[in-house]
């Protein structure tokens, strides 16, 4: 995969971005600029999704191998930060492609078992 391919297969993530959270009803307001002022070249990863820091944009996508082998190839480091959409949550207005991530990676970890 390359980088614009991973790119293309991410949420872009920013300030005032609404996450909802189906198991409690509630929606949320996302704050991330101080993440992404701190970790450029970054991932984190929680609960099989990957948060990344590309300039002053916070990606998020669904985990697989390649998607992290991509990340280390054009020099990113994992680090620990705070990884939106990975507590059962998902971007309100992104929904139906952040489902269609979800399954396309859910599809690799068959493929690759």
């Amino acid at each position: 995969m390359d980088h614009s391919t991973l790119l293309s297969n991410s949420i872009a993530v920013c300030d005032g971005m609404i996450t909802y959270f189906p198991q409690f009803c509630e929606s949320a307001t996302l704050h991330v600029s101080h993440i992404v002022s701190e970790f450029d070249s970054r991932f984190a990863i929680n609960n099989s999704t990957v948060a990344f820091i590309c300039g002053d944009q916070m990606y998020v996508t669904p985990y697989t191998d390649d998607v992290v082998k991509t990340l280390a190839d054009y020099g990113y480091h994992e680090d620990s930060f705070y990884v939106p959409f990975s507590n059962w949550d998902y971007p309100r207005h992104a929904k139906e492609k952040w489902e269609e991530l979800r399954t396309a990676a859910r599809k690799t970890y068959t493929e690759n078992a």
